[in-house]
C-alpha cells in the first residue's frame, strides 16, 4: 500500500501555501475565497495544481484496482470441487427416487475424498411456476444438514463472474452441486482454459479444481455410486 504523509493530501497551489502555512497564524479559507484566489493564479500555477489532483485521483484509482486484483486471485489452499445434481425423473424440477439415494450417499464419500467441505454452493432457486435448480439443492441437502454448512444459492447458475469473484476470496474447499449444462462456463470462469465436456448421461463425475500461483489445473474423479432406483423410505 502507497502511504502518503499527512500534508500529502493537502494540495494547495503556491500561492495558497503561504496564506496557509503562515508560522503559528493558520487561516481557514472559505470556499469562495478559495476560489477567487485560484482564479487569480497565473495560468501555470492553475496548471501545476490541476496536474496535483490529477496525480492524486490516479494514485487512488490505481490502488484501489492493486486491491481488487489481489482478491480476485485464488489462494493456493483453495480446492473447489463441482458435483452434478443427483438423478432426475423424466419429468419435473425434483430428484427421481435414484437420484435422493446418491443424495444420501453422497456425504460419505466426499468426507473419505475430501474432508469435511468449508463451503457450499447451489444455483438460486428462482420460485414462480415452476421451482428451478430445486435437484442441486436437494442433492446437496443431506450434507448440508449432516455436516451444518451454509448453503449459498445467492447466485444464478449463469452469474459465473460472480460467482468466481465469490469463491475467490475463500480458502479450503468449495463443493459446487451445480447443472450440468453450466458447469464448463463456470470451470472458465474459475480459470479452467479448455473444461471438457460433461455427457447428459452423468451423474457420477466429479469435477475437482486446485490452484498453483494463481493457475487453475483441473483433474477429474468418480462418485463411484450406483445407487437404487427404489424409494425405500
Amino acid at each position: 500500500m502507497i502511504n502518503f504523509p499527512a500534508r500529502a493530501f493537502i494540495i494547495k497551489p503556491p500561492a495558497l501555501q503561504a496564506n496557509l502555512d503562515a508560522p503559528f497564524r493558520p487561516k481557514l479559507l472559505t470556499m469562495k475565497a478559495c476560489m477567487m484566489q485560484l482564479m487569480n493564479l497565473p495560468k501555470t500555477e492553475i496548471f501545476q495544481f490541476a496536474l496535483l489532483l490529477a496525480i492524486a485521483a490516479t494514485l487512488i484509482a490505481c490502488e484501489g484496482k492493486k486491491h481488487d486484483s489481489v482478491k480476485d486471485a485464488p489462494d493456493d489452499n483453495l480446492k473447489v470441487v463441482i458435483i452434478r445434481h443427483g438423478e432426475k425423473p423424466a419429468d419435473g424440477d425434483n430428484l427421481s427416487c435414484q437420484g435422493e439415494n446418491r443424495a444420501l450417499q453422497l456425504p460419505a464419500v466426499l468426507m473419505q475424498k475430501f474432508g469435511k467441505m468449508d463451503y457450499l454452493y447451489v444455483p438460486s432457486l428462482k420460485n414462480d411456476t415452476s421451482t428451478a435448480h430445486s435437484r442441486m439443492f436437494q442433492t446437496a441437502s443431506p450434507l448440508a444438514i449432516k455436516h451444518n454448512i451454509v448453503v449459498n444459492s445467492k447466485f444464478s447458475a449463469k452469474d459465473e463472474g460472480e460467482i468466481a469473484h465469490s469463491v475467490f476470496k475463500k480458502t479450503g474447499t468449495v463443493l459446487m452441486v451445480w447443472e450440468h449444462s453450466a458447469t464448463a462456463e463456470l470451470a472458465k470462469a474459475l480459470g479452467v482454459a479448455r473444461p471438457p465436456h460433461w455427457d447428459d448421461a452423468d451423474f457420477d463425475s466429479i469435477w475437482v479444481i486446485g490452484y498453483h500461483n494463481g493457475k487453475a489445473r483441473l483433474t477429474l474423479d468418480k462418485e463411484g455410486l450406483a445407487p437404487s432406483p427404489a424409494c425405500n423410505y
